[in-house]
């Protein structure tokens, strides 16, 4: 048969459709129709996407049974629905069905060398596909159902209408028809859940103490068998997804999203409103609005077993999780509806592609986004072009494009990488955060931006490349460790929608199938500017659209100003087709980072020490490794274990300029996970970081700019399988962390180190221009960066005015980053304020602002000589952990030392930090203990919120008091979250944890609402805590037992890879506790009935909580939306005026009674009024 020509397909699509339907051999079409798929071909695209997808794109569906439904005669739209005949048929008389039959099962899975589970997929009559995975040494399982519906399948009449459905189902079934009864039951039993409203997904998960998992999944299969859906649950929860609508609505991260979906065509349901609200949601059935219904048709319809992708993690065999998914989930109706969903129009139009997007954000954002929508082809799935793209783009070093925009001081951050996903289509995205004179340069960063597209493109596609990046993917994927179950279930349950066992964990991470025409593909047809979104952000363009109105307009739902620009033709093509590209972009090198040992020390002989290897070969550097090595404590810990369980504790000491350098070492090799990975942590501890905010500041910012030094490397290291941390801590720490592969972590910390001495030493000799000499002039002389060396300087004097450039970049960034701190969400806000109460030299944004705005006092010169001062006097604390030896551990000590070169610390200047004791109540005016007032800065923030906040006392050495509090915040939180959010509706935010300040704990509650004040709240909490009092003591033997129990599964969950090990293990040493049997000693007390009962939870209630209580210290932080306190002060003022009496009003305004704190001042002086509670006792 003779193909038509590319200019005829479109009109020729029946022969077509007949020929790759009856023969399949369609493969000389396949670029073809791929490229039609998204031209704008006169009635032809609609067709061609669509047959892409069910031919082409979808190999495994093809014996799917096709039906096909046509419009009109004459170049109609076309619609193919797919039902899929394998499983689950419709009963004779159409009538739906469920099923209890194992149609398939399929044991087995691709999976990391490490991964000990056994996997089973089994297929049930119904359509449901479950992988079930046995877990021997689980202590919490899990299980995660995805279900292929989200907001794209909204009915019209009722936006949101699929994420108000998934809170539905929390709160009542048939079978447990009690509200909360789920979340009750995972609580009593250590365990969480949560949901997830995607775009065409939705997802449920959960985790729970293992031996409690069939009770759990008895609750959890009810969401999809029979949900009540109740009228007064219906009507109240309504409220919840609201409020989180207003919690929201000041989120740029949201605001963009919404504003991208805005730009689709309002056809495509891209464009929808996902959340829902009080508007979109309003049930009046009067007016033909029933919601209770449309939720039943929606779940009716939609939550159908074929569409559904179960996983369960638990430490019973497969037979046995088989056995109960069977049984329980079986039920599930299956509709046979179609999966792969068909849209009537394409995402986004011609038209509106090619456009620039300037937006006002609610912070200080400054940031250009290219934007590429593209046809979503199923074998990416398997050549995966967008990874090896996002590899190059993302690239930080040499040649790159960040270090060409950073370099030229217009960008701070590039990332590049696929962004969403549908069935439909994919968007790729390159986000670039900018400064100010970035903001300045836009058609230079855009033309960059695309000579780098060019670049590449005009490459053939490297091969080389691609095997180094799928070399590292396997690297990873072969030696990567178990995961949380509820994280590790989603993520199967998730990759069951595209890849079928055994490729559901290997597929998505592995790259195996060289294609370099997906590439091109990719490159040459959709990352072009004529296919981009740009979009433009920046609090700049507020100004503009003040004093030019015209063309700006706000976003429906979340009110984003915008404007949108047409971009000339010409420019389009310029970008496209770029005459040349600048010489400092290049390709990617290979990577000297990569490992090749993967061997295990603990399967090795320890090799031969340092002192050793050195006296055999003689070579220079003798005195260095001269070492004195002594163990401290053989304890390890102070708990049972052998020499495995804990680290090793010794010190080593290296000459230096002023006596012997010592560094305390803390080693453990790991023998429990083997893998070839390990952790290097190294803590500074460096007292006179922490003496004002200036020194806290200036150390900050140098930690950045070495960040910013390192990126190269750190680049490398990280697509390397290897990650490194740097870290200021206000308590007078600097931490260094490496982790990852072991084999090169040493020689990354080395490097780190030498970089940090290298840059101090560059910036101790920069020096500020005369003060006379303003910006513009120094803009006037900056040099061509075409070149290396600024024209009249020489390459040391470039060098130095690129320190200062990147000094000044930092600055303005960590001015921002507190400016806009101040937008952040209320309840965070009212959180800070605690903080900033309890720490003694807890300092205001403000302070920060201003030190950070002035250049006399926060400069390079500055910096440098208080950063030298850190570093001058400190103490090393080391801890080895993974795959190294002990002679290894040293090593890196030493090497630690001879960097850094730090004298010790003399007895008694070791940093003590203490807590702020807070005041009885009692003793407070009105009883009421420290009321903290502050207001949003933000007028558009519908918001309050309040943090209460009772401080008990310093940490408990026999663990005793801090289990009960920890038992106490386990209940009350399940407790709060039925009465403050479900049953009164207060906010969508409503939590209770247990704070910990400097060794000094506390138990707080958090609400955040937008129907409700600050006072009210408070009240709100005092009432619901006399509620909690009485369901303790309501609580039988057999709860709170069960509330105990759960708890201790919490506190003793097994570490499940190294990193988590490590990071545990490191608390302990960076906190100088060096308890590494804490969970053992927990479990002990908490077996305990002579100390955990409830007889004792309520006396600590009784003395620490509760109204009356005699220890009550009370502190209210009270964060002000400006409705709410303007409606506030309207009524005090009103009040005042009837008792004729100013003072009534303010005390009215601010709730009567207790110590009012409503500046920094305010703080400040009641901390000098305030003795300290005793610093964290030292083991």
């Amino acid at each position: 048969m003779r193909l038509p020509p590319l200019s005829d397909l479109h009109h020729q699509w029946k022969p077509l459709l007949c020929y790759v339907v009856l023969t399949q051999a369609y493969s000389p079409y396949r670029r073809t129709i791929r490229s039609l798929a998204y031209c704008r071909l006169p009635q032809g695209k609609n067709f061609t996407s669509r047959l892409w997808h069910c031919f082409i794109g979808r190999p495994h569906h093809r014996a799917r049974h096709i039906a096909l439904t046509t419009a009109a005669a004459s170049g109609g739209a076309v619609g193919l629905i797919a039902t899929d005949a394998s499983v689950g048929s419709e009963e004779e008389g159409g009538k739906a069905k469920s099923g209890g039959a194992i149609v398939r099962r399929v044991d087995g899975m691709d999976k990391a060398d490490v991964d000990d589970r056994t996997y089973r997929t089994i297929w049930l009559g119904n359509g449901v596909q479950a992988v079930l995975v046995s877990d021997p040494t689980a202590d919490m399982a899990a299980a995660s159902l995805h279900v292929k519906v989200g907001h794209f399948q909204d009915p019209e009449e009722f936006a949101g209408l699929a994420h108000f459905h998934e809170h539905m189902l929390f709160l009542g079934t048939e079978k447990f028809p009690v509200e909360g009864e789920y979340k009750r039951y995972l609580n009593r039993h250590g365990g969480r859940s949560n949901a997830v409203t995607w775009t065409e997904t939705t997802n449920y998960y959960f985790k729970v103490a293992y031996d409690h998992l069939h009770g759990a999944l008895d609750r959890f299969s009810q969401f999809f068998i029979s949900p009540l859906f109740n009228e007064d649950a219906t009507d109240r929860e309504v409220n919840a997804v609201d409020s989180e609508f207003y919690k929201n609505v000041q989120s740029d991260q949201r605001r963009l999203w919404m504003l991208t979906k805005t730009m689709a065509h309002p056809k495509h349901p891209f464009s929808k409103f996902a959340t829902g609200n009080l508007q979109t949601l309003s049930n009046e059935p009067h007016k033909g609005r029933d919601v209770r219904a449309a939720l039943k048709q929606f779940h009716e319809a939609y939550y159908s077993g074929n569409a559904m992708k179960l996983c369960v993690v638990g430490r019973d065999d497969v037979e046995q999780l088989e056995k109960w998914v069977q049984e329980m989930f079986s039920p599930i109706v299956n509709n046979d509806r179609p999966t792969v969903f068909e849209y009537p129009v394409e995402p986004f139009s011609y038209q509106s592609l090619g456009k620039k997007y300037q937006v006002v954000p609610i912070r200080d954002i400054k940031r250009i986004v290219f934007s590429f929508p593209y046809p979503h082809f199923e074998d990416f799935k398997e050549t995966k072009p967008d990874m090896y793209l996002s590899y190059i783009l993302g690239y930080e070093g040499a040649g790159s494009l960040r270090k060409l925009l950073v370099e030229k001081g217009w960008a701070e951050e590039l990332n590049a990488a696929p962004y969403f996903e549908a069935t439909d289509f994919n968007i790729f995205r390159i986000s670039i955060d900018l400064t100010h004179e970035g903001l300045q340069h836009l058609e230079e960063i855009t033309s960059l931006t695309f000579q780098y597209l060019a670049l590449i493109s005009n490459a053939p596609p490297s091969q080389a490349l691609f095997d180094q990046i799928a070399k590292l993917r396997s690297m990873k994927f072969r030696f990567s460790e178990k995961i949380d179950p509820a994280s590790f279930a989603t993520l199967v349950s998730r990759n069951l929608f595209d890849f079928e066992p055994p490729r559901v964990l290997s597929g998505p991470a592995l790259l195996t199938k060289w294609a370099p025409e997906d590439i091109h593909e990719l490159l040459d047809h959709y990352l072009i500017p004529r296919n981009c979104i740009f979009t433009i952000i920046s609090k700049e363009f507020e100004k503009h659209a003040q004093e030019r109105p015209d063309g700006w307009k706000k976003e429906k739902w979340y009110g984003t100003l915008h404007r949108e620009v047409n971009i000339d033709p010409k420019k389009l093509r310029d970008w496209a087709h770029p005459s040349s590209i600048h010489s400092k972009l290049t390709l990617p090198p290979p990577n000297d980072l990569v490992p090749v040992d993967f061997s295990l020390r603990c399967d090795q002989e320890s090799p031969p020490a340092d002192a050793e290897r050195a006296a055999t070969d003689g070579g220079p550097g003798e005195a260095m490794v001269q070492v004195s090595a002594r163990r401290l404590d053989e304890d390890r810990g102070g708990g049972g274990g052998g020499e495995d369980d804990f680290p090793q504790r010794f010190r080593v000491s290296t000459p230096g300029e002023s006596g012997e350098r010592t560094v305390e070492i803390l080693h453990k090799m790991d023998r429990k996970f083997r893998v070839p990975k390990g952790h290097l942590y190294l803590q500074l501890t460096v007292p006179s970081s922490q003496q004002n905010p200036a020194s806290y500041l200036l150390n900050d910012i140098f930690m950045q700019l070495l960040g910013e030094e390192l990126n190269p490397l750190l680049y490398d290291a990280s697509q390397a399988g290897m990650g490194c941390q740097m870290d200021f801590y206000s308590r007078g720490d600097i931490t260094i962390s490496v982790g990852g592969f072991s084999e090169k972590l040493p020689l990354l910390m080395t490097r780190v180190l030498q970089a940090m001495q290298s840059l101090l030493t560059e910036y101790k000799n920069v020096h500020l221009p005369p003060p006379e000499s303003s910006r513009e002039e120094e803009d006037d002389d900056r040099w061509e960066d075409d070149d290396d060396i600024q024209e009249g300087l020489t390459k040391g004097q470039a060098r130095k005015q690129k320190l200062l450039e990147r000094f000044e970049t930092v600055r303005q960034k960590e001015k921002r980053r507190y400016e806009n701190s101040r937008f952040a969400e209320s309840y965070h806000l009212a959180s800070r304020s605690v903080n900033e109460v309890l720490n003694p030299r807890g300092y205001s944004w403000d302070q920060h602002i201003s030190f950070l705005s002035n250049p006399r006092q926060c400069n390079p010169e500055e910096m440098a000589r208080n950063v030298q001062e850190s570093l001058a006097r400190g103490d090393i604390t080391c801890f080895v952990s993974g795959n190294f030896h002990r002679e290894e551990a040293e090593d890196t000590a030493r090497q630690a030392a001879d960097v850094l070169r730090i004298d010790p610390l003399l007895e008694g200047e070791e940093p003590v930090n203490r807590c702020v004791e807070l005041p009885l109540a009692s003793g407070t005016p009105g009883g009421r203990g420290v009321v903290v007032e502050k207001t949003s800065v933000d007028a558009n923030q519908p918001n309050s919120a309040v943090e209460v906040h009772f401080q008990v006392g310093l940490e408990d050495l026999s663990f005793e008091r801090d289990l009960l509090l920890d038992l106490l915040d386990q209940i009350a939180y399940r407790s709060a979250f039925n009465r403050l959010r479900t049953e009164l509706q207060l906010g969508y935010i409503v939590d209770t944890m247990v704070r910990s300040l400097y060794g000094t704990r506390g138990f707080s509650v958090r609400v955040q609402s937008t129907v409700a004040d600050p006072l009210a709240l408070e009240q709100h909490i005092e009432g619901w805590l006399v509620k909690l009092r009485q369901e303790v003591v309501d609580m039988s033997d057999q709860e709170f037992l069960n509330s105990v129990n759960g708890l201790l599964a919490k506190k003793t969950q097994r570490d499940k890879r190294l990193a988590e090990e490590s990071s545990r293990m490191w608390r302990e040493i960076s906190l100088r506790q060096f308890v590494f049997d804490r969970k053992e000693r927990e479990a002990a007390v908490l077996q305990d009935n002579t100390k955990i009962s409830k007889k004792r939870l309520l006396a600590l209630f009784d003395e620490h909580i509760a109204k009356t209580a005699p220890s009550r210290r009370l502190l209210a932080s009270h964060f002000w939306s400006i409705p709410h306190r303007e409606s506030h002060d309207k009524t005090a003022e009103a009040h005042a005026q009837q008792a004729g009496d100013k003072k009534a009003g303010e005390a009215a305004a601010a709730g009567d009674g207790g110590v009012v704190l409503r500046t920094h001042d305010d703080i400040r002086q009641f901390r000098r009024t305030r003795p300290l509670h005793p610093a964290r006792p030292l083991r």
